[in-house]
């Protein structure tokens, strides 16, 4: 995962409704018991660990993220839910040490930040019990993701094209299902599926569509630039939003939703 960017807790719990929207429908494609023990890999402000908490009311939530910030939001938001089954701990998740601990390993809109994916589907597999389940979901970012294509285009724009081709990309992006499925099973795990599913997100305003961008990683493109053309970046971004978008945005999404069991 990029040690550039500098997650946001309450500016990424404000801006990601879309996160929020697609995690809720892996939850609600998930079956749960109400005595599983559960991992929320990547838990962001935990938004979505409440709602798995509700899901196992006799289990356990155990919710990790890199980001302190992401952590301090979450156990901020804690003290104002009628939850007594959640632990939150700041931790990466190619940190992971836990082993035959969860009969659940959820993951929502992380995989993607994870360059180490190999590692990290091995932590998962590890951390699960015999029989348990993981399930995960994350964005192709790909040229045809909208934060990508606004800002290659802004960059182009700029004429910083030539200067930017060396920049190292530091998502990971899977060519489909198929690929991802391989790296389930690669890593021993049984019954994998994975499928890419295309959709649309309304965003009200240009400005809410760049307050997402910018929670989620936009000023990375910009670092091979200078300061003055970094803010040069931000302005064209935000100019091109509004110009294609004078009111509501409405964007497509490609992603991944994917579960496997481990034998």
């Amino acid at each position: 995962m990029s040690n550039d960017f500098k997650w946001n807790g309450a500016e990424y719990s404000s801006a990601n409704g879309i996160q929020t929207s697609v995690g809720g429908r892996l939850i609600e494609s998930t079956a749960f018991l109400p005595d599983m023990s559960v991992l929320d890999a990547g838990c962001g402000s935990g938004d979505l660990t409440f709602l798995l908490a509700r899901k196992v009311p006799c289990g356990h939530v155990t919710a990790v993220d890199l980001s302190e910030s992401m952590i301090q939001q979450a156990e901020k938001s804690l003290k104002t839910q009628a939850l007594r089954n959640i632990e939150f701990h700041v931790c990466g998740v190619n940190e992971l040490e836990y082993e035959n601990k969860f009969d659940l390993v959820f993951s929502n809109s992380v995989l993607h930040w994870v360059t180490e994916i190999e590692d990290c589907i091995a932590r998962f597999y590890r951390a699960l019990k015999h029989g348990g389940i993981l399930r995960v979901q994350f964005p192709l970012l790909n040229a045809e993701h909208p934060l990508v294509s606004y800002a290659e285009r802004a960059i182009r724009e700029l004429g910083a094209t030539e200067r930017c081709a060396k920049w190292s990309f530091p998502w990971y992006v899977p060519s489909g299902g198929e690929q991802f499925v391989r790296l389930l099973k690669d890593s021993c795990f049984a019954d994998a599926e994975a499928a890419p599913e295309s959709g649309m997100f309304s965003f009200p305003s240009a400005d809410a569509v760049y307050k997402h961008f910018d929670s989620v990683g936009l000023n990375l493109f910009a670092a091979p630039l200078g300061e003055r053309e970094k803010a040069a970046f931000s302005g064209r971004v935000r100019s091109d939003l509004r110009e294609d978008f004078p009111t509501g945005a409405e964007l497509r999404y490609e992603r991944i939703f994917a579960k496997a069991i481990k034998p």
